[in-house]
């Protein structure tokens, strides 16, 4: 498949932001070639591309663009391929593209569908690419809303031209430096030591915290008095630290490897609702999601917050993770969201590290055993409710009336797999002393001696039931 654009204006496009969606719809269960490559050609005006063949002229790969088909590990199967588990999102800056006035390019996206070597049903959507005839960076250091730090190049030497402001249309603002510490107005970039705004507000213009493909580190740290009006994207390897609690700008593209992290002692602070390459929790602030989240890489719990779902999920991508967690800050389950992780067939032990308020973190482990041909691997979704009841309703909750109050430990963990069949759970439980029924005599009283894990089965029109296994 290609798109072929046209520089029609009159203006050269410094840079094309290309934002796509891979989306996998079948599992042949191959994993050779299973994958979508991009890549582009670029043509002198009054020349047209016609063809999408190789030998049709040179074309040059995005290789931040391609990208694997990510469920050849699981049950041979059609995939729900709008999920966000079998969903890919990938992001690319053509820089220096310098498309001239009446110049075309080419993008391509390519997958050899071969029932040999993958046969994987991959698909393209929400394709979206975005024109720059502006493009500016800052000086590593200095207050980012002054126009004397800022240039037209990246080393800062390159002049601005006559009419710059942060309000000029199809603009992008390359944030630079690397502000390591955090905490004071002093670290902040945005009016020194005074409370100030930083407004970007022309059409289709953003900013952008690191240059695309950096190696070395960039991260800008945000007071708690000082703000961004625009959107702001942050690029590979570059971190964004946010102190502000009402913070007011949209955060756009989130590279893989970039990282953001939200930072308050106190008050608690809301999460946007984005996919997030890693995701940073900081200081005893409670942290709390307004919207289903994804994080891509690592989800990082720093000196002792909450994070609150309320009844919106989180899903850590496969080849993530969560750290930091202890039994004082983890994620707590206190609405119908859910906390979802890929358990491979590796033998590992797979933490979810729940608990159903800030104050009872109950834990739960999922394994899978370890085969190189099992095809077992999936997506497990898992939150915690106080009590254990005869009846749950369509959400999960328990029932009103319904309450077990018999040798049984208060609390429900319900666990869900994104593909029913094929998986061999071993499931390990965490609970308080307080959560044990301790009232009563022999028969009421939980006996840890006697534990075993109760697998609800609910039949319609039929009383529920519960599977025994082993504690």
């Amino acid at each position: 498949m290609g798109l072929r654009l046209k520089n029609s204006s009159t203006s050269i496009i410094r840079s094309l932001d290309i934002v796509y969606a891979m989306e996998h719809w079948y599992n042949s269960g191959k994993v050779d070639r299973a994958r979508v490559d991009v890549s582009y050609q670029k043509r002198a005006a009054g020349s047209t591309i016609t063809s999408l063949l190789s030998g049709s002229g040179t074309w040059t790969a995005i290789p931040n663009l391609g990208v694997d088909a990510p469920s050849t590990a699981t049950v041979i199967a059609s995939r729900d391929g709008n999920s966000i588990s079998n969903r890919r999102v990938k992001q690319a800056t053509l820089s220096d593209i310098n498309l001239a006035p009446g110049e075309e390019i080419m993008i391509r996206w390519s997958y050899l569908l071969n029932n040999t070597t993958n046969g994987n049903g991959l698909s393209i959507d929400d394709v979206t690419i975005s024109a720059f005839t502006n493009v500016f960076y800052s000086k590593t250091a200095g207050n980012i809303e002054l126009a004397t730090n800022w240039s037209s190049t990246p080393d800062g030497t390159g002049a601005l031209p006559g009419n710059f402001s942060f309000s000029l249309p199809n603009a992008t603002y390359y944030v630079q430096g690397n502000t390591i510490t955090s905490g004071s107005n002093a670290s902040s970039r945005i009016n020194g030591t005074n409370a100030g705004v930083w407004t970007v507000n022309g059409a289709n213009s953003r900013v952008v915290i690191g240059l695309p493909g950096a190696t070395t580190p960039t991260r800008l740290y945000l007071f708690n008095d000082d703000n961004i009006v625009g959107k702001v994207d942050v690029s590979s390897n570059a971190a964004l630290a946010i102190q502000q609690p009402n913070y007011s700008f949209t955060l756009g593209q989130l590279d893989n490897t970039s990282t953001v992290e939200y930072y308050t002692s106190s008050s608690a602070m809301n999460i946007a609702p984005l996919a997030y390459g890693n995701l940073k929790l900081t200081a005893a602030g409670n942290k709390v999601l307004t919207g289903n989240t994804l994080v891509n890489g690592t989800l990082t719990f720093a000196t002792g917050p909450d994070l609150f779902l309320g009844d919106y999920n989180l899903t850590i991508q496969r080849g993530g993770g969560i750290s930091g967690t202890t039994s004082s800050s983890y994620i707590v389950t206190n609405g119908i969201g859910r906390l979802s992780q890929t358990v491979s067939n590796s033998g590992a032990d797979v933490l979810f590290p729940i608990g159903s308020s800030a104050t009872s973190y109950t834990p739960a482990l999922l394994q899978q055993p370890n085969s190189t041909t099992a095809r077992n691997e999936d997506v497990f979704s898992v939150r915690v409710i106080d009590g254990l009841f005869r009846r749950y309703d369509a959400d999960g909750n328990g029932v009103a009336g319904t309450e077990v109050l018999a040798a049984n430990v208060k609390k429900t963990w319900l666990v869900d797999e994104e593909v029913t069949g094929n998986s061999d759970v071993k499931m390990t439980l965490q609970w308080n002393t307080a959560d044990e029924v301790s009232t009563g005599d022999d028969q009421t009283r939980f006996d840890r001696t006697k534990a075993y894990i109760g697998h609800f089965i609910n039949r319609p029109n039929l009383p529920p039931t519960y599977d025994k296994a082993v504690v």
